[in-house]
């Protein structure tokens, strides 16, 4: 059957998911380890968009891609329906490729520049020898005109599109065998901000019609706010706060979270200047501070911050967050 059927959905469950790089004989001197992703854990169910925010180098695109075994984890699982990813081999791996797709930040260099747009949309079609020829080609004529482009644009290379159409093209590729999962790292981050509009609503449309569960990867928490259910704020490659979306951005519990929505450009330039500014660089993730890893930039930290690191805790229905005086500030 050609990939675009109603079929049943699965949902994601991700558990105690970490990535390492480095280490003996790796890229770094001394043997040195790069702790980019420490026992991260969610649920993504379909239909839904968890977003995943913080800043670069927090281990966000990593955790994206460790889930779909672009990278290899050094431990946890990565449920999918019945299935644990980070298991799977051969043949078994190659068809979860199909359900679990990604969509690029930089939708330029993740196109082959030798390939037209069609041959780039039928390409894992091809390769998963879903249908007939006529039937291939029959698809990427609809995903092209479902994302905005038309049927006449197939025979074109990458290079004779602009950023936003090149981006669409990215996304017809990755729902071309109607995945289940789709993972958008940065995906609007370098279009403009009239273009990003346009390829989020195209999400949100799509996402409707076809009912495949988002992780949505990004720095911009306006971006996030706008398409997500759900939030994980990540810091230093450890999840710091999960919340539902409207939860979060109108009561944050971390201050870490609590500084990145500070941070947000407001419209209301009469309104007085709240922002919460961080001092201090982020840690290096080779030498982690010790207690909480966020003490070291934190308004609000004590002695017992530099001594014990908080675990992510509920804190109320659907609400985590990794403080130890999470309450009081929120209180305060």
């Amino acid at each position: 059957m050609l990939a675009g059927g109603g079929c049943d959905v699965s949902k994601l469950s991700v558990s105690n998911l970490s990535v390492e790089f480095g280490g003996r004989g790796g890229l770094f001197s001394e043997g040195r380890v790069v702790k980019a992703v420490q026992d991260v854990s969610f649920d993504l169910d379909p239909g839904r968009t968890l977003g995943l925010v913080g800043e670069s180098g927090c281990g966000k695109s990593t955790t994206g891609l460790a889930t779909m075994r672009l990278i290899e984890a050094k431990s946890g699982t990565v449920m999918f329906g019945d299935m644990d990813i980070l298991k799977l081999k051969g043949a078994n791996l190659r068809l979860l490729r199909s359900k679990i797709q990604i969509v690029f930040q930089d939708p330029f260099s993740s196109l082959n520049p030798r390939l037209t747009a069609a041959e780039i949309i039928s390409e894992p079609l091809d390769i998963l020898n879903v249908g007939t020829r006529t039937e291939r080609q029959v698809r990427v004529d609809e995903l092209l005109t479902q994302v905005g482009l038309s049927p006449e644009h197939g025979g074109l290379f990458p290079h004779q599109f602009s950023g936003g159409q090149r981006q669409r093209l990215g996304i017809a590729r990755a729902l071309a065998p109607d995945p289940d999962i789709l993972i958008c790292d940065e995906a609007v981050s370098a279009l403009d901000v009239a273009i990003q509009a346009q390829v989020l609503n195209l999400l949100a449309r799509l996402q409707k019609a076809r009912g495949f569960g988002m992780l949505f990867i990004s720095h911009d928490l306006s971006v996030v706010r706008h398409v997500s259910d759900e939030v994980i704020v990540m810091y230093l490659g450890r999840i710091v706060e999960r919340a539902p979306a409207q939860n979060l951005f109108d009561a944050p519990l971390h201050p870490y979270t609590l500084a990145l929505i500070s941070a947000i450009p407001s419209r209301d330039l009469d309104r007085p200047s709240s922002r919460m500014r961080l001092e201090g660089d982020v840690p290096s993730p080779v030498n982690l501070p010790s207690g909480c890893a966020f003490h070291t930039r934190c308004p609000f930290a004590k002695d017992h911050c530099k001594q014990e690191r908080p675990e992510l805790h509920v804190v109320s229905a659907g609400r985590q967050v990794a403080c130890h005086y999470a309450e009081q500030i929120r209180d305060a």
